[in-house]
C-alpha cells in the first residue's frame, strides 16, 4: 500500500476491534511499516532508501566522536519545519532552523520531496484560514484532514529519526495534544500512542 495515496488504513485499522488484520504501508521515500490488530510490529527503511552522509557533514563516519543530530518538527509558517534541538552536542551552535538546502544535501530526494509536500499543504491551508492575519481559525479545520496530515509528518519523522546521522526528533505538531520523542529503539510504541491520540481526536 503506498500511504501518499491512502493513508487512511493506519487511521481505519486500529479502530476495528473485532475483526483480525494486517497492514503494510510503504512510503515513497522508504519507511515500510508493519501493523496488525496486536499493534506495529515493525518499522524499517527500504535498503536504497538513505542518502549517504559525506565527509563534508559534522557527523559522518571521519568524525564519528560527535553525536548525531537532534531535530524537533514543529510547523512555523515560512519555514522548513525541522529544527535543532537547543543545546545539543551534535547539532551546530547559533543556528535553530535547519535551512532546506541543508536537509537537500543531508538527505534523499524523495523524503525532502514530502516534506515540502506536507509543509506546502499546512502553509496553503493556513493561508486559506487567514492565519497570517491573526484570524485565530485552527489552520487544518477539517478533522480528517488534519489526522491525515498529522500522519504524514509522524511518517516523515520517523524516516529521520532512522537515518544514521540522526540521535532523536521531537514530534511536535501543535495540531494535536502531546509531543513525541522518536528514538530508533521504540519507534513503534510511539507511532502507537501517536495514533491512539489520533483516535481520540474522533476523526
Amino acid at each position: 500500500m503506498n500511504c501518499n495515496k491512502d493513508l487512511n488504513a493506519l487511521l481505519i485499522f486500529p479502530t476495528l476491534q473485532n475483526i483480525t488484520w494486517d497492514l503494510t504501508v510503504q512510503t515513497s521515500y522508504g519507511l515500510i511499516i508493519n501493523a496488525s490488530k496486536d499493534g506495529i510490529s515493525n518499522i524499517r527503511l527500504t535498503a536504497d532508501d538513505s542518502k549517504a552522509i559525506t565527509s563534508s557533514e559534522p557527523n559522518s563516519s571521519s568524525n564519528a566522536t560527535k553525536p548525531s543530530y537532534r531535530y524537533y518538527i514543529w510547523p512555523d509558517y515560512q519555514t522548513s519545519f525541522v529544527w535543532y534541538v537547543p543545546d545539543w552536542a551534535g547539532n551546530p551552535e547559533g543556528t535553530d532552523n535547519v535551512e532546506e538546502d541543508e536537509l537537500e544535501r543531508r538527505y534523499s530526494e524523495q523524503w525532502c520531496a514530502a516534506r515540502q509536500t506536507w509543509v506546502d499543504k499546512y502553509k496553503r491551508s493556513f493561508e486559506v484560514q487567514e492565519c497570517q492575519l491573526g484570524s485565530g481559525k485552527s489552520p487544518i479545520p477539517d478533522l480528517k484532514e488534519r489526522a491525515a496530515w498529522l500522519l504524514e509528518g509522524m511518517l516523515l519523522a520517523s524516516w529521520l529519526t532512522l537515518q544514521p546521522d540522526v540521535d532523536a526528533v521531537s514530534y511536535e505538531p501543535a495540531l494535536c495534544a502531546g509531543k513525541f520523542w522518536l528514538k530508533k529503539e521504540d519507534l513503534h510504541n510511539v507511532i502507537a500512542r501517536f495514533l491512539q491520540v489520533i483516535q481520540e481526536m474522533k476523526v
